[in-house]
């Protein structure tokens, strides 16, 4: 593990506010393996994961807990998993002392933004407000699609969300491009929302349109990764470092959207551009193993 640790250290150290992401395979469809990994967590964790509707929701949770304790056992330099003491708010956002952090998933792809609490003054750029908390949100362009196939009757069927100056924005300016991009600048609006909401730890239980962005640009393709580049590191303890593209909005909160894939956008409540680093999912499977032994 020496040179995983190291490489660790080499990528994050140093960093303000850093998003690590997995992409999700197919390894956790073994029940046996799917139990041995539950059993790294609770038991009110394990419960609130074999809560979720279906198998695909319940993987997606648990590897959400996994990847949370394999980087804490990264920067414990810890061949086990580490066990945080984790306390949940009145409104259900949970936070741990040693990170600040927020967690997303979507249908493939498992993601969280952290800033270590001895980080809190690290970069933070002198002309914006600092931020002591982080949201997120990752989105998927087909899901959208799903709702309406039509992207200007996905606005009025979703209008609930868009506050009147989005809205006008938006009847503007989404005639202006092709369908594709009209449905991904939708779904950038709907990140947004939903990371501005896991920002303030409401989720849903408030008016989305009282976050306000005008604006809204198209994001840019030329860095993202495909479906081959993001299942790199599938079968193998693996950290890397991706380059993308991010807008940044100064909107209700300050924010940063990148396109991660063709599919999935990426939404970042933080006060500087976070770093973006790649897990595998077999580095944290295994380190599940090693904590069962």
């Amino acid at each position: 593990m020496d040179d995983v640790f190291q490489r660790w250290k080499q990528l994050t150290e140093g960093e303000r506010n850093i998003l690590v992401v997995v992409k999700v395979g197919n390894e956790l469809e073994d029940d046996y393996l799917m139990e041995l990994c539950l059993r790294q967590l609770s038991l009110k964790q394990r419960n609130k994961i074999l809560a979720r509707k279906n198998r695909h929701d319940q993987r997606m949770a648990l590897l959400g807990g996994l990847l949370l304790r394999a980087i804490l056992s990264l920067d414990y330099e810890m061949d086990t998993l580490f066990e945080p003491e984790i306390t949940v708010a009145p409104c259900g956002k949970p936070s741990i002392k040693q990170l600040e952090y927020n967690m997303a998933d979507d249908e493939s792809v498992v993601g969280i933004v952290f800033r270590r609490k001895d980080a809190q003054k690290l970069g933070s750029e002198s002309e914006k407000p600092s931020i002591k908390q982080l949201g997120i949100d990752l989105a998927d362009i087909q899901t959208i699609k799903q709702f309406q196939e039509d992207p200007i009757q996905l606005l009025r069927s979703f209008s609930d969300i868009f506050h009147p100056d989005e809205t006008n924005f938006l009847e503007r300016e989404l005639p202006r491009h092709t369908e594709d991009r009209q449905f991904e600048i939708l779904t950038q609006y709907w990140a947004l929302k939903e990371s501005c909401s896991k920002y303030h730890g409401i989720g849903l239980h408030q008016p989305l349109d009282q976050w306000v962005y005008r604006n809204i640009s198209v994001l840019q393709s030329d860095k993202i990764l495909n479906e081959e580049e993001m299942r790199a590191g599938l079968s193998r303890n693996y950290l890397r470092k991706l380059d993308l593209d991010w807008n940044y909005y100064q909107g209700t909160e300050l924010a940063y959207v990148c396109k991660l894939t063709s599919r999935i956008i990426s939404s970042v409540i933080a006060d500087t551009k976070p770093i973006v680093v790649q897990m595998s999912e077999k580095l944290i499977i295994d380190y599940a193993k090693r904590n069962s032994n």
